[in-house]
Parts: structure tokens; sequence; C-alpha cells
């Protein structure tokens, strides 16, 4: 099992440090997926680290992209899921995991419960309350132990363009909440961020531990990074990153640096490669020597037109590339992945896993079984099975409203559906359209007259490729197009 899930989490990793183009630190993917640390660091973009910056796109639901624990407002998937191991025989109930959604759709508590064989046991509870704009604004853990008893706390405030500008994290001592972590962060008139600082409590105060800049090119892409520790009142850099871009906008090349006295030096270099749709083909990562750059690992990856089909990751020998792993997909008439199979290389290619997708009518991922290769079949391992909660139309979100604002659709990537929010201060002609990276309108959500409020609206791409697409919104004098990406 510790297979699949180094596979999964490599594979969240590698798809999330495409999307945004945007670096920070690589805390979020090389935290453990507790339940606690998910997806905190979300709320600010995502840079690569040191492993990579692939963007392996189309690679479908996995069990732990569907286990996501922060995922403040609802799609239209997952309420709830039964997890269950394989017997030799049957399957039996081993965990089970159920959401409350308030009346807007928004994830106000979540459960996780365990099977002992005679009765459903609680084990984890997440409690989480929103701002009127749907940004969460406190979350609680509890573990159970005959009762609910209070783990951890965090608090997170926001600036009027909907972005994040503080963290708090607290620790239950038993009695009240204490200090633990705190993060801020400050963006430019772009609203890119430019410095995120991470503090400490000392006990009485706040102390510095980390802090990180960066700066963008005229299309807001990031192109330098700094990371400094404290040294008492100051900053000193202890890492430099930089990165460059094609015609299109698509990454080409990244350099990591180390800091030799006052020098910076090469450290680690990447490059990736494209074709003519933009989806990566190639990806080479390279050590500095001292006087050349040096062959590390290799990916390629294959499209059948829509989707990856194949992906290879290769090791350098010191003069040519040898085989290290390979994985297929297999997909459905809707494009979704019904099959993801993972081989490694011994002289010839040898199975080593197997996820089988099942879908609904709405292109919902129903079914989830990991299997293992035991050297002369397939083996069940695990199953989930998964519930929804409709949210089809154009719901209205009470509250009052002072501005007009399209919020960041959630969950992005997403697959197949999404949520996208919006606010009007006043009555008007309202357009919510979706566009592929080409110009081309590929549906229209809202087209009415609407009164003054909040509004969500439901998307669901499951007769769409995946891709990058904008989704854009014009009513009265105001006009906003952001993007969102469509991973299946």
């Amino acid at each position: 099992m510790k297979l699949l899930f180094t596979g999964m989490l490599f594979f969240v990793f590698i798809v999330y440090n495409n999307f945004p183009q945007n670096k920070t630190a690589d805390r979020f993917f090389n935290k453990d997926y507790s339940m606690k640390e998910t997806d905190k660091k979300k709320y600010r973009p995502d840079r690569k680290s040191d492993e990579g910056n692939l963007s392996k796109p189309s690679f479908g639901k996995t069990k732990i992209l569907n286990l996501n624990k922060r995922s403040s407002i609802a799609e239209d998937i997952l309420t709830g899921y039964l997890k269950q191991i394989w017997n030799n025989s049957a399957w039996q109930d081993d965990a089970r995991y159920t959401a409350t959604l308030d009346e807007t759709n928004y994830i106000v508590e979540e459960l996780w419960e365990s099977w002992d064989g005679a009765q459903w046991i609680p084990t984890d509870r997440e409690v989480e309350t929103h701002d009127d704009n749907g940004n969460w604004t406190e979350w609680i853990y509890y573990t159970w132990n005959g009762t609910w008893v209070e783990e951890d706390r965090e608090t997170q405030s926001y600036n009027a363009n909907g972005d994040w500008t503080e963290w708090i994290d607290y620790d239950w001592n038993g009695s009240t909440w204490i200090f633990n972590e705190r993060e801020i962060q400050i963006y430019n008139v772009d609203g890119y961020w430019v410095e995120w600082t991470e503090f400490d409590w000392n006990g009485s105060a706040w102390e510095n531990s980390n802090r990180e800049t960066q700066s963008y090119d005229g299309n807001g892409n990031w192109v330098e990074w700094f990371d400094y520790d404290p040294d008492g009142i100051l900053w000193v850099a202890v890492d430099k990153e930089t990165q460059s871009y094609d015609a299109n906008g698509n990454w080409i090349e990244w350099i990591d640096f180390d800091l030799d006295g006052s020098n910076w030096v090469n450290n680690a270099k990447q490059t990736q490669s494209y074709n003519t749709n933009e989806d990566w083909t190639e990806w080479i990562s390279y050590i500095w020597s001292g006087s050349d750059w040096t062959n590390n690992r290799r990916q390629t990856l294959s499209y059948d037109g829509n989707n990856w089909i194949e992906w290879i990751e290769y090791s350098w020998s010191g003069s040519a590339w040898d085989n290290v792993n390979k994985e297929n997909s297999v997909y459905d008439n809707n494009n979704n992945q019904t099959e993801w199979t993972n081989q490694t290389w011994n002289s010839s290619w040898n199975n080593v896993w197997k996820s089988i997708y099942a879908y609904d009518g709405n292109n919902n991922n129903i079914e989830y079984i990991y299997q293992e290769w035991n050297g002369t079949d397939w083996g069940n391992e695990e199953r989930y099975t998964y519930t929804y909660a409709p949210v089809t139309g154009i719901s209205e979100i009470p509250g009052q409203v002072f501005t007009y604002n399209l919020s960041g659709n959630y969950p992005n990537p997403f697959n197949p559906s999404t949520l996208i929010q919006y606010q009007l201060p006043e009555n008007g002609f309202v357009s919510l359209k979706i566009y592929d990276i080409t110009g081309r309108e590929v549906a229209s959500l809202v087209n009415q007259d609407q009164t003054s409020g909040k509004y969500v609206v439901s998307f669901n791409a499951g007769d769409l490729a995946s891709g990058l697409y904008l989704y854009q919104l014009n009513v009265n004098n105001f006009n906003s197009t952001k993007k969102m990406m469509l991973l299946k």
C-alpha cells in the first residue's frame, strides 16, 4: 500500500505544480497527506519543489484527491465515501466519511469513522466556518476518545479581493487554544503574491521563521524567487530560483541556485518541452557538476489526442537513459479515466499496481478499486464507493453585497464539475460564459437579468476534454475573467 500512496502523491504533486504557474515553498506537497495538513497552503500559489515541476495532465480521479479534507465548498461530487478492503473472498467494510453541507453547499462538518467488525466508531471530525464570500475563516479538528477532543485549530483572514492575508495555527493545551504558527502574505497591484512570511510562537511573541519573495514578468509568470532564513532582525537569502517561458507562457526552464559565500551558483535545472497542443511531452532534470549540467532524470508523456495514455520515467546511467517506471491510462467515450496501470522496469516491464474507475451518468467517479499484481494475476486490495450531493443551476446566497466580484472556482483543478461564485451590488443583465484557450465559447452558464446579491453556479465539463479554460462574467460595466483547469 505504501507504493500506491507514494505514486498517487507524486501525481498530485506534478499536476498542481503546473497550475497555476506561481511558486511558493514545497511544504504543501512534501507534507504527509494528513487530515490536518492537506490543503491549508492551497490558498497561496504553489511552486514546484526540487523534486520537479512536471505537469502531467488528465490523470483522472484518485482516492487521494477525493480524500481532500479541507474542501471548503462542495462540488457536485463527494459528500461521502465507503472504504472497503479485500479479505481474499469478499469486500469488508473498513472506514467511511460523511460531509454535512449548509444551505449554500459549503462543507461545514466532516466526519470519519472506522468499522470495528460490529459497528461504526467515530475517529476524526472537522468543523469549518465561512465568511459572507464563502472563504473559510475557522477550521477545528477533533479526535474521538469517548467524546470529541480538540486537537488543532486554524483561522484565516482575507483582503478585499478575497486573497488570504493571514493564517494562524493553534494547539489545544487541554483548556484553551494557544498560538503555534502564523503566516502572512502580501500581494502586488495585480493580485500576485510578492512576499510570504512564516512565524513561530515562542510563548510570548511571534518569532521570524521563514520568508519568501517572488517577482513576475509582464504576463504574470513568476521569474525569480528567493527564500530567506532569519538572522536576528534581518533576513538572509539562502535559496534562489528562476524560471523562463516560451511565447505561449509555458515554462521551459527552471534553475535552482545555492549561495556560495556572496555568489549564487548553479545547483539544479529542469527543462520541459511541449507538443503543438501545448501538452508537455518531455521533462528533464539536471544536476550541476561544477562545470556543466549533468543529466539526472527524464520523463516523457504521450497522448491520444485528448488525454495522456503513456508516461515513462528514466534515470541517467552516465551514458544513456534507463527505464524506471511506466504508467498507462485508458478512457471511456466521455474522456473519463477508467484504468491506470503502473509498471517497473527489470529487463522488461513488470506489473505493480492498477486503479479502476467507474462513473455515473453525470461523469462522477462512483467507484475506485485498487489492485496489486501477485505474479500471475491482479488481486483486489481496496475499494472506495462515493456518494454525491447534486448541485445544479444557479443558487442565490443570502447576504448584503457592496461590490462586484468573480471568485475563483472551486475546486480547481476539477473533474468533472466545479462551482463558480459571483456577486452583484446592483441589478443587471448577467452573462457568465466558458471559453477554451483559443477563445471559443464552449458553454453559457448565465444569460439573464438578476437582482443584486451573491450567486453560485455549477459547471459540469463532462463533455469537454482536459485542459485550461476561461470563465468570464459581464454585468453592467463590470467585466472579469479567470482561469480554471479541467483534469480527467
